[in-house]
């Protein structure tokens, strides 16, 4: 998705199968950030929003929005990823999750970067590959 006409250009993604949330946080996304135009680009104010339906379900969690780590400006050809934790994903509820992904650019723009199906399973041997032999 472009950011904006600079060339600033975002992407989202996510593993489609995750554990429940954990002590160790909930399920995450990952956020790149790209810069295709010919020169160095400063990096406007960023922030991700999350709303997450659970099977289809009318109703949506919506998350807090969480600031981007970026750096003020990215080189030509520069990326930045980061991942983000998902709050309203897991709560040990197994199932699967509809999450779409907002940019909020600056104070004034909600871009929409996608959706993502994520499932959530509580059996760790389902969630993670076999071990190697």
């Amino acid at each position: 998705q472009v950011v904006d006409d600079r060339g600033l250009v975002a992407t989202i993604g996510a593993a489609t199968l995750a554990g429940s949330a954990t002590k160790q946080g909930h399920p995450r996304i990952g956020v790149a950030l790209t810069n295709v135009a010919p020169a160095e680009l400063d990096v406007p104010r960023l922030r991700i929003e999350t709303r997450v339906r659970k099977n289809d379900s009318p109703w949506a969690c919506t998350s807090t929005a969480q600031t981007l780590k970026a750096p003020p400006a990215l080189e030509k050809g520069g990326v930045h990823r980061e991942t983000i934790e998902v709050s309203c994903l897991g709560f040990g509820a197994a199932g699967i999750y509809d999450v779409e992904v907002v940019l909020l650019v600056d104070a004034d723009r909600a871009m929409p970067l996608g959706h993502l199906r994520i499932e959530i399973a509580e059996d760790p041997a389902y969630v993670l590959p076999a071990p190697i032999r």
